[in-house]
């Protein structure tokens, strides 16, 4: 396996982007554009709700698309482009993602799978035993993610379950808004 973390200059093969990493990214960005054009229309005396187109093609609510900007990541002229921004800002090129690694509870989550088709990568569903035994190697805690789910976090355990036995946290979890992320590599070499 070649490395894929070149353009970092890191001798890791393995680089492992939780799903959520390009939700959080975008979160703000849909917040702002979102609330400007509600007040927008408001001032126009539009009083219809807003709704969003997603990238399945299908439309969402403003509130929902808040919830899970992901789901509307490929639905604009610039949303081919988000992805890799958001690797570029944690310090990545895109080349250097190997998978996008998510709970198995998100796989009809459209914004996901075109995520990962966009950049070019697979989708790894990670099932819930796998997430409960990588979630002893997290390194944040969320007592209310450990309540619901059994795992102190699940963007960590979902890296770090997508990146094997031997992977490690190199960002550990952030979040913005309800959005988490985490980015893993594997030391394996080939």
């Amino acid at each position: 396996m070649p490395s894929l973390l070149k353009a970092s200059g890191l001798p890791l093969n393995v680089a492992i982007l939780s799903t959520a990493v390009l939700n959080a990214y975008i979160a703000p960005r849909v917040e702002r554009y979102l609330g400007t054009l509600e007040r927008e229309l408001t001032g126009l005396q539009i009083s219809s709700p807003l709704h969003v187109m997603q990238s399945n093609g299908g439309i969402t609510t403003a509130r929902s698309a808040r919830e899970e900007p992901i789901q509307t990541l490929l639905s604009g002229p610039v949303g081919g482009t988000m992805g890799g921004a958001a690797l570029a800002r944690a310090g990545f090129a895109t080349e250097a993602l190997d998978r996008i690694a998510a709970p198995e509870l998100k796989r009809g989550e459209q914004g996901i799978a075109a995520a990962a088709a966009a950049l070019g990568v697979p989708l790894v569903l990670i099932p819930e035993a796998d997430l409960k035994a990588a979630g002893a190697r997290a390194e944040t805690r969320s007592e209310r993610v450990l309540a619901l789910m059994g795992i102190p976090s699940v963007a960590e355990a979902a890296a770090l379950a997508g990146g094997g036995l031997s992977s490690r946290l190199i960002l550990p979890r952030i979040a913005v808004g309800s959005a988490t992320c985490a980015l893993a590599v594997s030391e394996e070499r080939s």
